[in-house]
């Protein structure tokens, strides 16, 4: 499995991109089997947020390069082996870091620890 962090000026914006807007149903909700929207990006040692944006991590079985290759992507990450395979930011910068929400089962070791 294939998680993609990416970001946002806010939800609506994100519902209407022709990517990600995919993993948006009619009925007004996220496909939360794939979709874990809201995801708090916080700098670890002062708990406060990244920054002002809106994020959101996109599961996928098989690497995806139309979210890879989005504007939006922040990182990418295989849950498998918890490696990380792509950041728009340098390691030193991103162990900086908290995602949380993370997946279930997931055992990545970029960002720092609660």
């Amino acid at each position: 499995m294939f998680d993609y962090l990416m970001t946002f000026a806010d939800e609506a914006t994100a519902q209407a991109d022709p990517v990600v807007g995919r993993y948006y149903y009619v009925d007004e909700s996220w496909d939360y089997s794939r979709v874990m929207p809201n995801v708090a990006v916080t700098v670890h040692e002062t708990g406060l947020l990244y920054d002002d944006s809106w994020w959101i991590m996109i599961a996928s079985d098989q690497q995806s390069a139309a979210l890879r290759d989005h504007p939006a992507c922040f990182l990418v990450a295989d849950r498998r082996t918890g490696g990380l395979i792509d950041s728009s930011l340098p390691i030193p910068e991103l162990a900086l870091l908290r995602v949380a929400p993370v997946p279930a089962g997931s055992d990545y070791l970029f960002g720092a620890p609660p």
